[in-house]
């Protein structure tokens, strides 16, 4: 039995519905698309903590925050935790990563041989690989330069704009640009098994497309979310958000959509070189996983962004394609609640590599081969803020710490999830069950 390629490829701070194969009209995604028609695409998937470095653990180890130690960005995992690259390796995999961290040290390697970095505004941001190959050729991303320094400090026009600028940089010095190039570098030298995984730094904010793709969409041909309202809600407002959203307009809102659809293109773009690389170098066994480390707000109730206001579902569901399993479902669509946390276990399994114990998620692989197979009922995630969330795929909990605010949402006649319902006699049932679930969840 041939041991396959393992490709892992992760956006940033991507809204699960902003692709073609989720069934978004506007934004053009075809490497995407054809992806999800030859594997199986987990619809109802959410992340673990929408926050990029705590998310990215998550994928790495298995294991929820409670179980990996990660609650915020600019954390590290202790040096001798098993991760996904150490076990493949122990198993006769090369591994590689290329893009985005964000841990803390910046080039702690947690099982990788290759790693190249293509950090965004953390601390190590500019001592970075892409950073300082910019700066070799003279250049500088200066709407990212700007996101580093806060809005106090920056330009009226990125407050102004909720950083819906063009990028300063054109299309070959883009930050998915390089990605998709030193990836593609990689699969072209790389010999069978190999893990390879891709962060791409896009599509999160800031919300600025190379100079060659600022028009590509136009913000009055777009569709708004159904789930998009103004003015944004005093609940919703908070002085954590990365934006004053108290401004947010119509025609704000069209320029960041249309920024957003068009940073996605191009990272599909970057997705389809890798994947033609693959086939060219004739690599054919190849297991290839798209995924999110969480969500963009992305219009839910006028919000945009990552930060602040309640975990809605914008937030915490993920983008999820499991493709070239071996006996696998495709082209189909499955509704369970899956998790990042079971991505680990997944490739594992498939790779018929055993699965350490301190792994928490679930394998996949009967829901990849069995339409009538059954995973969990409830999916979680915890907030940094410290807010819980349990979900099925109809309802869906969140709680404050203590208790102190709780909300609750009938996802199937709700999905914007506007209405607060908890206390509603007729959904006692669900509402227990769901709170005995958060009860138990740190």
């Amino acid at each position: 039995m041939r041991t396959p390629n393992i490709i892992l490829i992760t956006s940033s701070q991507h809204r699960w519905d902003c692709a073609g194969f989720s069934g978004n009209p506007d934004v053009k995604t075809p490497n995407l698309d054809a992806l999800a028609r030859h594997g199986l695409n987990f619809s109802q998937a959410i992340c673990q903590a929408p926050l990029a470095a705590p998310s990215r653990a998550t994928i790495l180890t298995g294991q929820y925050p409670s179980g990996h130690g990660l609650h915020a960005d600019g954390q590290g995992l202790p040096v001798d935790t098993p991760t996904l690259p150490t076990v493949l390796r122990a198993h006769g995999y090369t591994t590689a990563s290329v893009g985005e961290f964000q841990f803390t040290p910046m080039y702690a390697k947690y099982g990788f041989e290759y790693v190249r970095l293509a950090e965004r505004y953390e601390k190590g941001r500019g001592q970075d690989d892409y950073h300082r190959w910019l700066t070799s050729l003279g250049l500088e991303d200066q709407v990212d330069t700007w996101k580093k320094e806060g809005l106090g400090n920056t330009s009226p026009e990125y407050r102004d704009y909720f950083s819906a600028l063009a990028s300063n940089l054109d299309l070959e010095h883009y930050s998915s640009s390089w990605i998709g190039n030193e990836s593609v570098r990689y699969v072209q030298a790389a010999k069978p098994p190999f893990f390879l995984w891709v962060n791409f730094a896009k599509p999160a904010s800031p919300y600025d497309p190379p100079r060659a793709l600022d028009s590509l969409y136009k913000p009055s041909e777009l569709r708004l979310p159904a789930d998009f309202r103004l003015p944004v809600a005093p609940e919703d407002l908070s002085e954590s958000a990365e934006f004053d959203l108290s401004k947010m307009t119509r025609r704000a809102y069209g320029r960041i959509l249309a920024n957003y659809y068009a940073t996605i293109t191009n990272m599909d773009a970057q997705i389809g070189r890798i994947l033609a690389t693959l086939t060219g170098r004739g690599h054919s066994n190849n297991i290839v996983v798209f995924s999110a480390d969480r969500g963009d707000y992305m219009g839910q109730h006028g919000l945009v962004s990552a930060r602040g206001a309640w975990p809605y579902d914008a937030l915490i569901r993920v983008p999820l394609i499991v493709s070239g399993v071996t006996g696998q479902r495709r082209g189909e669509v499955d509704k369970s609640p899956a998790q990042l946390t079971d991505l680990l276990p997944t490739l594992l399994r498939a790779a018929h590599i055993p699965v350490p114990e301190s792994v928490q998620g679930l394998s996949l692989l009967p829901l990849l081969r069995r339409s009538d197979a059954s995973l969990r009922n409830v999916a979680t995630c915890v907030h940094a803020n410290g807010i819980r969330v349990a979900r099925t795929p109809q309802y869906k909990m969140m709680a404050l710490p203590l208790d102190e605010g709780v909300r609750f949402h009938d996802l199937k006649n709700d999905p914007g999830e506007h209405k607060n319902i908890a206390g509603d006699r007729a959904t006692v049932r669900h509402q227990v069950a769901l709170r005995n679930v958060l009860r138990k969840l740190r």
